[in-house]
């Protein structure tokens, strides 16, 4: 497996405020951006996630997680920006967690 380098950019009190992660991957970029716009697949690749929803450039991720007995679960809304087989940038619009 190649390295993640991942920046996390903190604020003046030290609160994450972004973050940026790359890594070499042996495919091509239209390979992986079939992929990355696959939200409906999201839930069977990233742990934790429920399900995506998107409507235009904004997003709604329902989270899912086990607590002991209990299953809990929160959601958050995100606007999407990207250039298709370049970047993705995903600002924090409502919900939990905030300020992501």
């Amino acid at each position: 497996m190649q390295p993640v380098h991942l920046k996390v950019d903190v604020d003046r009190t030290g609160r994450p405020r972004g973050a940026t992660a790359e890594a070499r991957v042996a495919r091509s970029a239209a390979h992986l951006w079939k992929v990355i716009e696959d939200v409906d697949r999201y839930p069977e690749r990233v742990p934790m996630i429920h399900r995506v929803r998107l409507d235009g450039d904004r997003a709604t991720v329902d989270l899912k997680f086990k607590v002991s007995l209990i299953s809990v679960g929160f959601r958050f809304v995100v606007d999407v920006k990207s250039e298709p087989e370049k970047w993705l940038e995903l600002s924090w619009v409502d919900g939990e967690p905030r300020d992501i």
